[in-house]
């Protein structure tokens, strides 16, 4: 994984603004809720959500699977108790930053197997908050699909493109060490040419 994280996903098609929201939102949902517990878990899993999502980029190996599975039960817990389903644009960032495919591909299928089930446990429940928010649930549910491969082709699209110039500079390097080596060879053969030269020159003298 990458050394550094952002907590405002970049390069998403959405504006920073949108991602500062999405931080804000969760509050707006929890505040709704009628007991002070609810209240209290609900600013728990925001704070380890966050902590989690954090870890989880500057993390290597399992740790990286063991922080992204955190988040997701935090995401399927905020959507069903909350109404809150945001989180899972966060996720799907993130696992669109994964290198490696298969933990990718794994990751990508158990997070939008938990988006689509919990939205529908929701709908289930006959939550008027899901019902209020349907387009905003569809659009997010069409990024929790869309947005990992779009980072996950993007990322290795970069990839390939510095793979691309360390290539050229390369070439660059051996095509300058080709050039010194046949202007060595060039200055090689003259200097014995000459030298053969001055011998030639010496023995027809002595002689």
């Amino acid at each position: 994984m990458q050394s550094w994280y952002h907590i405002f996903p970049k390069n998403t098609g959405l504006s920073p603004y949108v991602w500062i929201i999405f931080c804000i939102l969760p509050f707006y949902f929890i505040f709704k809720s009628s007991s002070m517990l609810e209240i209290v878990f609900g600013i728990v899993m925001i704070i380890l959500f966050f902590i989690s999502y954090g870890l989880s980029f500057v993390s290597k190996g399992w740790p990286v699977y063991v922080w992204t599975a955190i988040q997701i039960i935090i995401s399927i817990s905020m959507t069903i108790f909350f109404s809150y389903i945001y989180f899972s644009l966060f996720l799907a960032f993130f696992i669109g930053n994964v290198q490696n495919k298969v933990g990718f591909f794994v990751l990508y299928s158990i997070q939008l197997l938990a988006t689509i089930v919990s939205v529908n446990i929701g709908f289930i429940m006959k939550d008027p908050t899901f019902f209020s928010q349907f387009p905003f649930m569809l659009i997010c549910v069409v990024g929790v699909i869309l947005l990992p491969f779009n980072t996950y082709n993007r990322n290795k699209r970069g990839m390939l493109e510095e793979q691309l110039e360390d290539a050229h500079k390369r070439i660059s390097e051996l095509g300058k060490m080709e050039e010194r080596q046949r202007i060595a060879r060039d200055l090689h053969d003259t200097l014995g040419q000459k030298l053969s030269l001055i011998g030639l020159k010496s023995d027809l003298t002595g002689n």
